[in-house]
Order: C-alpha cells, then structure tokens, then sequence
C-alpha cells in the first residue's frame, strides 16, 4: 500500500514537471498568446479610474451593436504600440495627430449621449473632399511644404484594393475582430477605423478623419464611466497603423441637468451674484437636452424665492422682485413627467458588483454634430449644470383620472405671485408617466442700487455766438431713484448716437438724495445725443437726451 502510494506521487511530480517544461518551451520558442480588445486600449486605465472615481464595472448589461471585449484583437493586421513605443516618434509625416474626444454628457438616464472624435493633424495637413491627406495652399511659411500635393494619398490604390476588388476577404475591408466594414457610399474617403470601448464592451466603425455615435442610456449603470478611442489609419491595404488615443468621462444620472441663468437689467458684475431691490430678477432655467429625450414631457418647476414666496410654472423663464435687502436663499425644483406605455416597471440599474440580468441600450450613428445653445450672455449670471441626489426617483405609475391638464396650469406663464403659498402643487396628468426630478439652490445678496435715472433740466450757462462756439456750457440737472450715485459718467455723441465725440467721468460727492448738477463744455454748434450714467459699484442706470447748439445758446432738448 505505501508502495501504491509512493508510485502514483511520483507519477503526479513527473507530468507536472512536464506541464512547466512544455509551457517555458512554449514561451521561449516565441508563441504569442491573442491579445483581447481590452488589450488593445489605451493604456492608464486604472489610474485614471482611481483619480476620477470612475465605474469600473466590468459585467454590464449589453449594449446593442456592442460586443464584449474579450472577444480576439487582429494585433497582426491592427498592430498595438504601447504608449512609449519608440514607434510613435516618425509614425506620422510633419509631427503627431491628436484625437480629441468630447461627448454632450452627463445625461438623464434613458436619453442619448453623444460622442464625436476629431483628428488634428500636424500644421499646414488637411483632409480634402476626396479623403486624401493633403498640404494647405494657405500655409506656405514652411520651405519642406509644398502646397496641394498629398501628405499621404491612400486613395490611389483603392481601386485595386478598394471596395468588392480585394480576394483576401481576411486582410482587406476588416475590423480589428475579422467582421468585415459595412457598405458605405462614400467608403473611399473612409480612411480611419475609429474603436470606442466602454463598461467592458466596444463598438467599431470606419469615417474620415472625424466619427459620432450616439449611445442610449437605459440601462447604463448611474455613475460616471469611462470611454475610450483607439483610432488606426489605412496605411496600406494589408495593415493599419495606430494613429491616436483618446479617453474621456460621461455621467449618467436619474436626476434632471440643467443650469439657472439669473440676471437683471441694471446688474453690473454679473458673477457676485448682487442684485438691486424693487428691480425684477430673471431666472432662466436652461435644462440639458441635446438629444430632445424631454421633448414630449410635461415639465414643471416650483420655486421658493427665499423671501416667503413661492410660485409654480410651466415656464422655464420666471422673474421675481425682491423687496427689501439682504441675503436670500432661492430654491428649485424641477419636475418632468415623461409619457411611457403602460407595463411592467423596470428599474434605472445603480452601481452593483455582482452580475446583472443583460438588457439592451441602442447605439446610432450620426453624421452630422449636434448643436447646443451658448448658455452664458454678456447680462446674465450662469450657474453650472446641477445634478443633486437628493430627491429621490419616482417610476412610472398609472394615475386613477383620465382627465385632462387644467387649462389654467397647462398657460401658466411666469408672473410672480404677491402672496405666500404654504404649497405649490404640480399638475397631475393621466395615464402611465415616469416622474424625473431635478433641484437647485443658490444665495443671492439684494441691496439698494440704482433704478432709474432722469434728466429733468438742461440750461445754456454760456451765451453762443457765431464767433464763440467753443464757449457752449449747458448745465444738467440729473435725479435718479435707489441708491445714492458715486460715479457719473457722460459720454457725448453725434446726433445719431453711434459715434462718440467725448466722454466725462466724475466721483460724486456723498450726499442724502440722488441730485446732481453737470456742466458740459461743446465745441461746435450742431445737434448732439448726451448719454448720463450714474453707478454705485454694485448697479448702474443711464438715460440720454438730444440737444442742439446754435446761435443764441440751446436750442432744443
């Protein structure tokens, strides 16, 4: 028995022995293992994870047209340099390509988001309309640069290697996973295979030297993710060469994004977040939305200006007078109610560990960039996009009425209410909705400034004559309403008032009520537009008039 057991011990050592002489002979003899897509990304992953607080998760739910990056990279036909491959110095004629990668995130959970890659190429390269990388006829202050003629003119061999006229179906026309590119109209100014990889799944196409997709966020985790690009240029028909790398961050979430703009009309620093009392302030609520996922919503905000007064609108434009001064906490919150059909509830998926149920989320193309309104303006104050967890996320649910938005709810326009509101209560539309919230809140200082001004006299102090013009002294006497002026300026124009002729500025005495008397000089007997403003270094008010100079003194105003 000992013996029995001494032999099959010695049988066990002998194959293990064997196994890990085969597998140092295997790695000596050069035997490469299949690098993954996961491989094949850009390199840093983790630390950009554990500086960002990135999701790492790598079980996610598939998403549609996604494939998961386990799946083999082609390293023969897409070859992969790490990032301080002596490669990359002379990869590229003129200098290095930079990818630059910008999405429209974050993004309310169930919309789109969308992402788009451009190339920048060393100095005086551009893409032609026909896809050939060329030098800029613009851009001759270089002697090596001929203007007009290829950088690199991939284009001439596509008609024997091009599109249905390349045999070898395994090197030609491939993604890095062996799928071959679809067709495309314009294939041959599609020069660039362009690989976006995120929650452990990547998505391939070919384009010029700029790419979009759009990916549906259902059931993407909430949280903020990572997504990566690796781009490779068709350098010859049997391989490509890697061109650039790009990451970026985007952020899902189940709360409403959007941004407060709050202005007024005689606020002179629009960032101190000081305005003047008994003057309107305006709050404009600008929600993000590129992809129109809100546009059939009933969207609703309630807000508490701090000062015991409430109001609910269905406008995004509200405007509030605060009356007395102080500081003031102004609050916000935002409802939608978004159409869905009627059915089973499935949850927006939250961070998690373990692995999921797979689900579905849509990925689309878009040609063309999408445009968004620039939300700042040279009278407003704008706050950034708010995200706030605090209120929590209502799913759909079927309402007991059929009836439909009052009337008066649905017209609600954005005048202010006089009085307190203990509640301000949303309108509750029927059918199967899902309820998405958003809020915001801000301090606001409210002091006494400048509200109006008038001129109320203008005098001729000097006496004008044909032969003394340059003696025209008229006299203002300017009152204004609020504060207490310390600057006044006066600027003088032609009769128009576009061109300036002059301006005056002047501090003003401390006084108890807002009078002053100005004199200002003319030169010349002609009608002149006279613009006074007064300040106080928190607000600003001006007013003009028209005046005209002639023989006798002033002749009009």
């Amino acid at each position: 028995m000992l013996f029995c057991q001494g032999s099959y011990l010695f049988q066990t050592m002998k194959w293990a022995s064997f196994l890990c002489c085969l597998g140092l002979t295997l790695m000596l003899s050069g035997v490469e293992t299949h690098k993954s897509f996961r491989d094949a990304m850009p390199s840093g992953r983790s630390q950009l994870l554990a500086r960002s607080h990135v999701s790492s998760v790598r079980n996610h739910q598939t998403l549609q047209g996604w494939q998961s990056d386990n799946n083999t990279w082609n390293e023969n036909l897409y070859p992969i340099w790490k990032t301080n491959d002596s490669k990359w110095k002379n990869y590229w004629r003129g200098g290095k390509v930079i990818a630059h990668l910008t999405s429209d995130s974050p993004a309310l959970v169930g919309s789109n988001v969308t992402f788009s890659v451009t190339l920048q190429f060393p100095r005086c390269q551009k893409e032609n309309k026909n896809g050939d990388l060329v030098y800029d006829d613009n851009c001759k202050s270089d002697s090596s640069v001929f203007p007009g003629e290829f950088v690199y003119n991939w284009t001439s061999w596509l008609e024997q290697y091009g599109w249905g006229v390349c045999s070898n179906i395994l090197r030609c026309n491939v993604f890095p996973d062996g799928k071959p590119f679809p067709f495309h109209h314009d294939w041959r100014r599609r020069n660039f295979v362009f690989v976006f990889h995120t929650l452990g799944q990547y998505y391939q196409k070919t384009s010029s030297s700029s790419a979009t997709i759009s990916l549906n966020t259902m059931n993407i985790t909430l949280g903020t993710h990572l997504m990566e690009v690796a781009v490779y240029h068709k350098r010859r028909y049997r391989n490509y060469i890697p061109v650039a790398t790009v990451t970026t961050l985007f952020d899902v979430t189940d709360k409403i994004p959007f941004f407060v703009q709050i202005s007024q009309k005689n606020d002179v620093n629009i960032f101190d977040k000081v305005f003047i009392k008994d003057l309107k302030v305006i709050f404009d609520v600008r929600i993000h939305d590129p992809s129109n996922y809100l546009k059939n919503s009933n969207v609703s905000y309630k807000w508490d200006f701090g000062d015991s007064r409430r109001l609910a609108s269905n406008s995004s434009v509200v405007t509030h007078t605060y009356t007395r001064v102080g500081k003031f906490h102004p609050q916000l919150t935002i409802r939608a109610i978004i159409p869905v059909p009627c059915g089973p509830v499935t949850q927006t998926p939250f961070p998690f560990t373990s692995e999921s149920t797979t689900a579905s989320a849509t990925t689309t193309e878009q040609m063309t960039s999408q445009t968004t309104r620039d939300p700042t303006t040279m009278t407003s104050q704008t706050t950034p996009f708010t995200v706030t967890p605090s209120l929590p996320t209502t799913f759909a649910i079927k309402t007991s009425t059929r009836t439909a938005i009052p009337t008066s709810a649905a017209t609600e326009t954005s005048t202010e209410t006089k009085t307190s509101l203990p509640t301000a209560r949303f309108p509750q539309p029927a059918g199967c909705q899902l309820y998405r919230y958003g809020q915001y809140n801000t301090s606001l200082i409210i002091v006494e400034g400048i509200t109006s001004v008038s001129i109320v006299q203008v005098t001729s102090v000097v006496e004008v004559s044909a032969s003394q013009v340059t003696n025209a002294i008229m006299e203002f006497v300017v009152t204004c309403q609020g504060g207490i002026p310390t600057d006044v300026c006066t600027i003088i124009l032609d009769f128009s008032c576009t061109t300036t002729k002059d301006v005056f500025c002047d501090s003003v005495p401390p006084a108890d009520k807002c009078q002053l008397t100005l004199q200002r000089a003319f030169n010349q007997t002609e009608p002149f537009c006279v613009n006074i403003t007064l300040s106080d270094g928190g607000s600003l008010a001006a007013t003009s008039t028209l005046v005209s100079i002639g023989k006798g003194g002033f002749l009009n105003w």
